[in-house]
């Protein structure tokens, strides 16, 4: 996988990893923290679609996250067989 790749795959991965602990209540309830891990994260354009095709906007995505801290003590998220397709500038996952 080349370098650039790699380093989007783990960046899923360690945002994955901060959503487990931020759901599971594992981290402080901190603003600056989610700002700086999550709201940080995600480019102002940033969509996440859905399996049935719904698309979820940064916008929505950062306040149900947000609310939705330590509400599920036993959260969690496995990131396996990341797949990307690059279409230059953006780069697309799966």
């Amino acid at each position: 996988m080349p370098d650039q790749l790699q380093q989007v795959a783990a960046e899923i991965t360690r945002l994955h990893d901060f959503f487990t602990n931020w759901f599971a209540g594992n981290l402080p309830h901190d603003n600056d923290l989610f700002e700086r891990e999550v709201s940080g994260a995600l480019v102002p354009e940033f969509v996440n679609i859905q399996p049935a095709g719904t698309m979820l906007t940064r916008e929505y995505l950062l306040g149900q996250i947000n609310s939705g801290y330590g509400k599920n003590p036993a959260f969690q998220i496995h990131v396996e067989r990341s797949k990307f397709i690059s279409i230059y500038p953006a780069v697309f996952c799966w």
